[in-house]
């Protein structure tokens, strides 16, 4: 057009080239600072060195133990443990479960998130006490993981996280547009869905503290706006279906709803909500 005649096509080029070059390289960075500090804050993160498993009574027991402290209970079946001189928090079968996601009943769910806090408040004290059922009682110091105590597991998935993430940048900052950028909404919570199962793949016995609340709720916001975003892709591409506004904003609607309510705690049932909510979109 005039405008690119009198400015020069060439430079209208390289200046809109430069600038999505910027925008990938900041959000490359930005990527990698942020699974850098999340590995830098786990690899703080109290390490008891053991492995635990669940017995057919629905109890823990020390499976293998690498810390030569816990070797001589290795077998036993742990019922608690205090920080310092604190009141025990119980242990059972449920701390076992890798996450409140799959946890289909609300007493459930709110119990397995107290268990995880009161064990993440016990580990955070320089020497914690092991109670086993035995009445066996055992002080314990636990050590920072460190960065090689991730396993290989955390930084494949954060790397795939990571690829994922760069595509949807990529592709946004290729053509910026509704129809990309609902892509990127679908990409980056698959990419966090990829996050919090690299994080469960460290998991010694409790999560961080607080940890595990973002990892329901975060979880169940990346599937609720996964559903959305493709009702919202099919609804209006290739070819719009008749009365697309109305069907994406109807859908983007349901899935802000419940993820808010979700996040105030009002609203019951909130695993088979959910669930229904993403099967129906």
């Amino acid at each position: 057009n005039a405008f690119d005649r009198r400015l020069g096509q060439k430079q209208v080029v390289s200046r809109w080239l430069g600038w999505r070059l910027r925008g990938m390289v900041a959000s490359a960075l930005l990527g990698c600072l942020g699974i850098f500090a999340l590995a830098y804050w786990l690899s703080t993160e109290p390490l008891l060195g053991a492995t635990w498993r669940t017995t057919g009574n629905g109890q823990v027991e020390l499976h293998l133990a690498q810390a030569p402290a816990l070797k001589a209970v290795q077998g036993k079946t742990l019922v608690g443990i205090a920080g310092g001189e604190g009141e025990a928090a119980p242990v059972d079968g449920l701390v076992l479960e890798r996450s409140a996601r799959w946890l289909i009943d609300d007493p459930q769910q709110e119990r397995y998130l107290s268990l995880h806090d009161r064990l993440a408040a016990a580990l955070e004290h320089p020497t914690v006490q092991l109670r086993f059922s035995d009445s066996t009682v055992l002080s314990v110091d636990p050590q920072p993981r460190g960065f090689a105590g991730l396993g290989l597991l955390f930084w494949v998935l954060c790397a795939l996280a990571l690829v994922l993430y760069g595509v949807a940048m990529a592709v946004l900052m290729a053509r910026p547009g509704w129809r990309n950028a609902t892509y990127c909404a679908m990409a980056f919570a698959q990419a966090g869905n990829l996050v919090f199962i690299a994080i469960e793949s460290t998991l010694d016995l409790a999560w961080p503290r607080g940890l595990a609340n973002w990892d329901l709720y975060g979880r169940i916001a990346f599937d609720l706006i996964t559903s959305a975003g493709i009702v919202h892709a099919t609804a209006t591409h290739p070819h719009r279906v008749p009365h697309a506004r109305l069907i994406v904003g109807m859908a983007w609607g349901l899935s802000l709803v419940l993820i808010a309510l979700g996040l105030a705690g009002w609203l019951p049932n909130l695993w088979w909500w959910c669930q229904g909510a993403s099967a129906l979109l």
